[in-house]
């Protein structure tokens, strides 16, 4: 909606023809322009020119709040992907085509009978079984190659290499830990 009622002026234009033609003469149009002195000075008052600081100052918070918002997106994604498995609502059964994709089948463990279930948690008896053990090499922090030593040494015993010369089934879980006096530990249990 225009509150003023605006001059029209009109300027000519020149435009040349096309360079086959004969004629070198321009054609003229009229083109008529709402922006008059008028209306240029009455912009001008309306808004005061941004200094070169001001804008930039404008851009950093323009990208801060975009950053802010996209971060904060990010982290509640993060935060509902993590729930779903700090906190599952069945534990024990998958819910979608997704956790079934992602189990693996014919993955040995102990051998157990669930005694009662819950919402949170289950209730097992387990079966007796053994543990491997070995020391880890190094002391600070968790070493790659040591790890790699260590599950070495887990898998020839398990695979033949001890006093019975007995192959063992190798089963989940694999625990690594750390002990103050002694580096870090890995466990492997056996049936």
């Amino acid at each position: 909606m225009l509150l003023t009622n605006p001059s029209l002026s009109s300027t000519q234009i020149p435009v040349h023809q096309r360079k086959n033609s004969l004629s070198h003469s321009p054609i003229i149009f009229p083109v008529k322009s709402m922006a008059t002195a008028d209306n240029i000075k009455r912009s001008a008052r309306r808004t005061a020119p941004m200094s070169a600081v001001e804008s930039r100052v404008s851009l950093v918070l323009a990208l801060a709040a975009q950053t802010s918002s996209l971060s904060q997106r990010f982290l509640m994604e993060l935060a509902n992907e993590t729930a779903k498995y700090v906190f599952p609502s069945r534990r024990f059964e998958s819910r979608s085509l997704e956790e079934s994709l992602m189990s693996v089948p014919d993955l040995e463990t102990v051998e157990f009978k669930v005694l009662s279930r819950n919402d949170q948690y289950e209730i097992r008896e387990v079966e007796s079984y053994y543990i491997a053990e070995t020391t880890m090499p190094g002391k600070y922090g968790f070493d790659f190659a040591g790890a790699s030593q260590s599950f070495n040494v887990l898998a020839e015993y398990l695979f033949g290499k001890n006093t019975r010369e007995k192959q063992m089934e190798m089963t989940t879980p694999v625990f690594t830990r750390r002990i103050k006096s002694d580096g870090e530990k890995m466990d492997m249990t056996t049936q």
